[in-house]
């Protein structure tokens, strides 16, 4: 478990520091990464730390958790493949289909926030992965409620109308809300270390739709990858 408390040291410095987003690759990355062949991104972790909408009970919170840990974690995967910028001297790696990697989990019996619980190295053997990208995401509001949503389509139209020029307050755009904190790091899961973090703080607009926040999110995270990417394929181990 020293890893995990070590990147959460780690990404705590980069998001107080600046709200700029950070990364840190170890210095044994390289020593590491050449002997991996695979990758599993993991469901992505969500913390909510909002007031409970009035008109949700706890199971539709918790759905709605599952559904943008789901969000997260197929934008991640698909902007690793669409956005990586690593040099083509980088580690090249297989990065497994999400869905894959969900239906094993499922199959093992481990749902989506058990998968928060469980050890790398476990997921890992049930995976059949070299490494984990893990994840966390601390927000306000999800973006996946409905009633967000409707607050984004109201905003959205009403900022469309010259004569009313938009919400009072919001020089003709919706404000600003929904801080998140995000944090993804890799941990190669035969030596537990912890290889690359990514951390920072994200701010979106309630007119935003919640695929382009998350897409945002990932497409920065996806840019600083530092694998360069093959094709999905499932290596035994």
């Amino acid at each position: 478990m020293k890893h995990r408390y070590t990147f959460l040291a780690l990404a705590t410095v980069m998001i107080l520091s600046s709200c700029n987003y950070r990364q840190y690759t170890s210095d044994d990355f390289s020593d590491i990464a050449y002997d991996q062949q695979s990758i599993a991104i993991l469901p992505i972790e969500i913390i909510y730390m909002g007031k409970k909408p009035k008109n949700l009970t706890d199971d539709d919170i918790a759905a709605l958790i599952r559904e943008e840990s789901l969000l997260y974690q197929s934008s991640l995967h698909k902007e690793v493949h669409g956005r990586n910028q690593a040099s083509d001297n980088a580690p090249r790696i297989t990065v497994q289909s999400h869905r894959t990697t969900v239906a094993r989990l499922a199959d093992a019996g481990i749902d989506i926030e058990s998968s928060w619980r469980v050890s790398p190295e476990e997921l890992a053997d049930i995976l059949g992965v070299d490494a984990v990208l893990m994840g966390k995401v601390s927000t306000r509001r999800l973006l996946t409620d409905a009633e967000s949503l409707v607050i984004d389509i109201a905003g959205s139209v009403i900022n469309s109308i010259p004569s009313i020029g938009g919400l009072p307050g919001t020089n003709g755009r919706a404000s600003k809300s929904a801080d998140m904190t995000i944090g993804y790091e890799i941990i190669d899961t035969r030596s537990g270390a912890t290889l690359w973090t990514y951390a920072g703080t994200s701010e979106a607009s309630w007119d935003d739709r919640p695929e382009e926040i998350i897409q945002r999110i990932n497409r920065r995270a996806a840019r600083r990858f530092p694998y360069s990417v093959g094709r999905d394929r499932y290596v035994a181990r």
